[in-house]
Parts: C-alpha cells; structure tokens; sequence
C-alpha cells in the first residue's frame, strides 16, 4: 500500500487552484447568461420599434414586462 504525504502548503494549493477554477467556470457562465439578456434586449428594441405587443415580446424574448417597459421608454426618451 502506498503512503501519500500531503502537507498544509500542498493542500491548500491544491484548494486554491480549484477555486480558482471554480471561479473562472462561474465567471464565464456569468457572461454568457449577460449576452443572451443584451441580445433579447435588441431585439425586444427592435419589436418595439415595430409595433409589436408587449405580451408578444416578453413570449418571444423571455424578458420581465418591467424591462420591455423600460426599453420602450428609452427609446421614446
């Protein structure tokens, strides 16, 4: 049977690297999630601009009525 020896530096490098890890893998997922509402929210504007119901967007984009309002106003603004 093989013995391994760990000390305190080794495990919490060892721990430190995954969270680091960890931390990036959120981070990318983060900014994934950030582009897909920044994409719903162009073409929500865009709907917007063509008339198209409040309720048909927020079907179509899954974005909160709130902030289908809100880009309406911006753009009236």
């Amino acid at each position: 049977m093989k013995r391994y020896e760990w000390n305190i530096d080794d495990a919490l490098e060892a721990w430190k690297e995954e969270g680091i890890e960890k931390g990036i893998e959120k981070g990318i997922e983060k900014g994934i999630e950030k582009g897909e509402i920044k994409k719903s929210e162009k073409i929500a504007i865009k709907m917007i601009q063509k008339g198209i119901s409040f309720e048909t967007i927020q079907e179509l984009t899954e974005l909160p009525l709130k902030r289908i309002e809100e880009l309406a106003n911006s753009i009236r603004n």
